[in-house]
This record gives structure tokens, C-alpha cells and sequence, in this order.
């Protein structure tokens, strides 16, 4: 996403946002302020109408950009689903990316560090495991764009989790630490004309997995670009980066399934 694309979309996000969650006033919602090495991390948690004394509990990262609207967005989706959803902030607290360069540098200082999002993404676990009404023995985590890759890195950590969600992550398999016992069941949606992602790329993060054994699923949506669930993304696909109404309801109702699937 050029720079000048990204800071339209980041200024009518506030208004959209507004919008949408006014709508889902009904859900309970809170922000959640939290520790990492010291550092303050501002998240947002949401909770079902019919909540329970034990269900399950989901993270949900944010793209390059950092924590916002449309993480809490999905947030508040799960939350309709009868799930805790705890949207987490990996950079900091009102560390947000204002353009494309601000983004490439907030993200890249992980995707060079693959330790610091486990470090980031373990932490938020525990958060999550800790909090009231969430039963510690059904967790998850779903991401997007860069939140994809930070899913498929808490679960090549040995993380205990029953399963992660990617959507349109960038799939090369960049970990300098090779995966440890892969716990988490994982399902992959993708663009397959993502080009963030290589088809060797792609590939090698297939083979990872088959060679570590683990339970995955990969549907690939023809014709979608990078970000193809996010509105905010625009409406060109020459772009490289691009909404699709059509693969989003579909990865979405994809999701949905798995979810059931893994905390039946």
C-alpha cells in the first residue's frame, strides 16, 4: 500500500469505526491496558452477551499499522460468536504507523527479530489466560497481515493453544529459531495473488509444516490481493493490496467453522 493510499484509509478509519461500533454498542467492550518488560501495551477486550463462567478466549492482531479500528472490529465479531476477544498491541502503547514508511519500520523491527513477537505474542497469551470467565484450556489466536505472521510465530513457539488463524500473513517461514513441538491446530487464508508471499515462499512455509506434523488447513482465494478482508484497503488490485468482498465473507465464514471445529 503506497503511502499516500495509507494515510486516506488511516483518516477515515476514526469515522467508520465510529460507525460500526456504535452499532455493537450491546457488546460489552473495555480497554485494556497491560505490561511487557515494562513497557505499556493499550489492547481492547470484548466479551459476549451470554457469557459463561468458562469460554473460550481469542487474541486477535493487528496489520503494520498497529492496534485499531479494525482489530477491534474483529474483536467485537468473536465476540458475537460467544467468544472472549482480546485485540492486542504489539508496538506500544499510541505507537501507531501514520504512513507506509512508519508501517515498514514498526513491523520490520519484528519480522528481524522473530524472538521479539514470540516474546510480545506470549506475553498477550498470558494476559488472555488470566482473565476472567476465560477458560485457560480453550485459547486461540487469530491475526492479519502482519498479525498473520505473528500467529504462525506464537505457534512455532510450543505455545498451548488449541488453534491460529491467518489471514493474507506473510508466509515465509523467516523464524532463525526452528519451530518447536507445533501445538496449535492452524488455518491459512490466503490471496493467491499475494505478493507479500512468493509461491516458493509459500511453499517452504507448507513444507515446515508438513515436516513438523501439524494439523493444518490452507485455502487459497483466487484472484485476491493483499488484505483482501479489510475495507480500508481500497478497491484496486493493481495495487497489490486490495479489499474482496467476496474472499473475505468467505475466509470469515472459513474461520467460523474452525473455530467450532477446535473448541468443540
Amino acid at each position: 500500500m503506497n503511502s499516500r493510499k495509507l494515510a486516506l484509509c488511516l483518516a477515515l478509519l476514526p469515522a467508520i469505526s465510529a460507525m460500526r461500533l456504535q452499532a455493537d454498542m450491546d457488546i460489552p467492550v473495555t480497554t485494556y491496558e497491560y505490561k511487557i518488560g515494562g513497557e505499556t501495551h493499550e489492547g481492547f477486550v470484548a466479551r459476549p452477551l451470554q457469557e459463561a463462567a468458562s469460554q473460550p478466549g481469542l487474541l486477535v492482531v493487528h496489520d503494520w499499522t498497529g492496534y485499531g479500528a479494525f482489530s477491534r472490529e474483529q474483536a467485537v465479531r468473536l465476540a458475537r460468536l460467544g467468544y472472549i476477544a482480546f485485540a492486542v498491541d504489539m508496538y506500544g502503547k499510541d505507537v501507531r504507523a501514520k504512513d507506509a514508511t512508519e508501517a515498514s519500520r514498526l513491523a520490520g523491527r519484528f519480522y528481524q527479530n522473530p524472538p521479539l513477537i514470540r516474546e510480545n505474542m506470549l506475553a498477550a497469551l498470558e494476559e488472555l489466560r488470566r482473565m476472567p470467565g476465560v477458560n485457560p484450556a480453550r485459547l486461540g489466536a487469530i491475526g492479519f497481515s502482519f498479525g498473520g505472521t505473528c500467529v504462525l510465530e506464537l505457534a512455532r513457539s510450543g505455545a498451548e493453544l488449541a488453534g491460529v488463524v491467518s489471514f493474507h500473513a506473510r508466509l515465509r517461514p523467516f523464524s532463525t529459531q526452528p519451530p518447536k513441538r507445533i501445538v496449535p491446530k492452524i488455518l491459512i487464508l490466503h490471496g493467491t495473488l499475494d505478493p507479500r508471499s512468493r509461491p516458493d515462499d509459500v511453499a517452504a512455509c507448507m513444507n515446515e509444516l508438513n515436516a513438523a506434523g501439524v494439523a493444518y488447513r490452507f485455502v487459497g482465494y483466487p484472484l485476491a490481493v493483499h488484505a483482501f478482508t479489510n475495507p480500508a484497503a481500497g478497491s484496486d488490485p493493481s495495487t497489490g493490496t486490495a479489499y474482496q468482498e467476496s474472499a473475505a465473507k468467505a475466509a470469515f465464514e472459513e474461520m467460523e467453522r474452525f473455530l467450532l471445529y477446535i473448541f468443540q
